[in-house]
């Protein structure tokens, strides 16, 4: 069984384009998690033909190296070989979206969530409107052009679709506020530690697999995620798993690894988006929990393991907190 292993910015996505440095940098932390947590298996790995090869590939037994200067090329004819897919890609312009759905229609095991998963979290404002439908309890947010002095500033706005910090900021007044386009996504800022849920999800359940401390920065008006403490607080689980229930619930389509960005706040947890893919935490989660996850996702995915296998086991290990530099 070979699996194709995808990371989107550093695996040719941008060959014809500069590379975004904040973003290569994340992807780079994560497609190297991805290598050591399936170093066993059979790989194949696309990769911007710039770059160097990922310092993991020599753990793997068996991976292909495939060097990129055309995505869509190098993309189709990898699709053609593999037999699963471990697609990581930002949800801005339903990039995303689009592979996820070539994966399936090309009769390939996907090892994510569903298109249509995928395209409701990439639409962040459409997202909390679900969410807040079912009961989760989340920070608001409105378009700017749709903006009425719902609440006070400070606020953050952010693309509607945009991945991580990526064009985020602080807004203090209504003049600065004007300086951004109508359709960015506007929500109150929030007191409270920026924190994180790792999970995995399928049939509409969900598993928590650890609570992880995001350290963000303040650069001039904009946000910069430096890093994050991942496995941070096992005594919120028991609150967090039913948090996560509730999203699994919301989007069923939910499938395999997703992160889930939150504010815990005085009074509790307040959702800000949900991540339907690998985020900055799971390069972090196998060497805290002592378990490759990466096998799990697979063995979900081939029927070797259900979710309540995974629980059980998760609910026994003995884990630690681990620090990943963005």
């Amino acid at each position: 069984m070979t699996i194709l292993v995808v990371e989107y910015i550093t695996g040719g996505g941008l060959a014809t384009e500069s590379l975004p440095v904040e973003l290569s940098r994340e992807g780079e932390v994560i497609v190297n998690a991805k290598l050591k947590d399936l170093a066993n298996r059979s790989l194949m790995l696309l990769r911007d033909w710039r770059l160097p090869a990922p310092a993991a590939l020599p753990q793997c037994q068996a991976a292909e190296l495939m060097p990129v200067r055309d995505f869509t090329r190098a993309w189709q004819a990898a699709l053609a070989q593999a037999e699963m897919v471990w697609l990581t890609a930002p949800e801005t312009g339903g990039v995303l979206m689009e592979l996820s759905r070539q994966v399936l229609a090309a009769g390939k095991k996907l090892l994510g969530a569903s298109p249509q998963a995928v395209r409701l979290a990439g639409d962040k404002l459409a997202t909390l409107g679900t969410l807040m439908q079912a009961g989760v309890e989340c920070v608001p947010g409105w378009l700017i052009k749709d903006f009425t002095a719902q609440v006070p500033p400070p606020w953050v706005v952010k693309p509607r679709d945009g991945v991580g910090c990526e064009g985020a900021a602080l807004v203090k007044d209504w003049g600065e506020l004007a300086c951004f386009p109508e359709d960015f996504l506007l929500q109150p800022w929030v007191a409270g530690e920026p924190m994180s849920l790792s999970a995995l999800f399928a049939g509409g359940e969900a598993v928590l697999l650890s609570v992880n401390r995001q350290v963000v920065q303040n650069r001039e008006g904009g946000f910069a995620l430096l890093g994050c403490e991942v496995n941070v607080s096992p005594h919120l689980d028991g609150y967090l798993q039913a948090l996560c229930q509730r999203i699994a619930s919301a989007v069923p389509g939910l499938w395999g690894y997703a992160g889930v960005d939150f504010i815990m706040t005085a009074t509790g947890a307040r959702v800000l988006e949900i991540n339907p893919r690998l985020t900055l935490s799971y390069a972090g989660l196998s060497e805290a929990l002592g378990r490759s996850v990466g096998e799990w996702i697979v063995d979900l995915a081939t029927g070797k393991a259900s979710l309540s296998e995974i629980a059980s086991c998760r609910k026994q290990l003995v884990s630690q907190t681990v620090w990943v530099s963005a």
